[in-house]
């Protein structure tokens, strides 16, 4: 989820380039991993520190925060200077990780809630990406209406994909065993699959990102409903469901980078 969008935003906008245009780009696409990376860690250390009780603790997890807060916010501020454009994602961002925030104040950060408001931002990482290769190839401010539908389509699939690893994993670790849940997740992965096939019948995205976008919603499908019914002689563990999950990544990865 952190790093599939970043790595394929990225080679889509490398790969649009010419020799010209490509060191100003390369400075800023790393700016931009670099404010999304220690915002991350920032908001890990926040999450920490508003669970741990004791002072010590706190302190513990006070200073990771602060210095990977301040790393982020330098980065964005040198990345907005350089790329204006990304301001108009400003409003996209801002209430998702407010949601993301609440959430961890509120001692839930591990709620559906969260996890979807995380799973979106990390998406919105992918046209963010787009538009400042776009600008930098043409010299020229664009705004979101200059995103093709193509990428809009492929983000929402990134998006619809990693928020179905969340129940998913729920019913794997946290809600093993409730059949509500699997249900709920199933039903889910299912709807994902009928809005891919419409991506087709749209022709909104690339027969190639289609077909790769069909395999990852059919195989997410029927892993939300093979691998919760094994737990009864599998003891599953995180480390192996997340080992499990790669594969789907490096396809989800593909087919959004073949949709620019």
């Amino acid at each position: 989820m952190l790093s599939t969008p970043a790595v394929a935003g990225v080679l889509v906008a490398l790969l649009r380039q010419d020799a010209t245009t490509l060191p100003r780009l390369v400075v800023t696409l790393a700016l931009i991993l670099g404010a999304w990376f220690s915002g991350y860690f920032c908001f890990f250390a926040f999450g920490q520190w508003v669970k741990a009780r004791n002072p010590h603790r706190k302190h513990e997890y006070a200073v990771p925060m602060a210095v990977t807060g301040a790393m982020s916010l330098a980065c964005i501020v040198i990345v907005v200077l350089l790329a204006p454009c990304l301001l108009w994602f400003a409003p996209l961002f801002a209430p998702l990780v407010l949601i993301a925030v609440a959430e961890t104040l509120r001692h839930r950060p591990r709620s559906l809630l969260s996890g979807v408001s995380t799973t979106c931002a990390s998406a919105l990482l992918l046209p963010a990406l787009y538009l400042v290769g776009e600008v930098a190839r043409s010299d020229a401010t664009r705004s979101l209406a200059g995103i093709p539908a193509s990428q809009w389509a492929a983000t929402a699939f990134l998006a619809a994909y990693f928020t179905g690893t969340i129940p998913f994993v729920k019913t794997m670790v946290r809600e093993r065993g409730k059949s509500g849940y699997l249900v709920g997740s199933v039903a889910y992965h299912a709807v994902v699959v009928v809005a891919v096939l419409f991506l087709g019948a749209g022709r909104i995205v690339p027969v190639a990102s289609w077909w790769l976008m069909i395999v990852v919603a059919v195989w997410a499908l029927v892993r939300a409903t093979t691998f919760p019914l094994t737990l009864h002689r599998w003891a599953w563990t995180p480390k192996q469901i997340g080992v499990a999950e790669v594969p789907l990544c490096i396809l989800a990865g593909l087919a959004v980078l073949f949709a620019g």
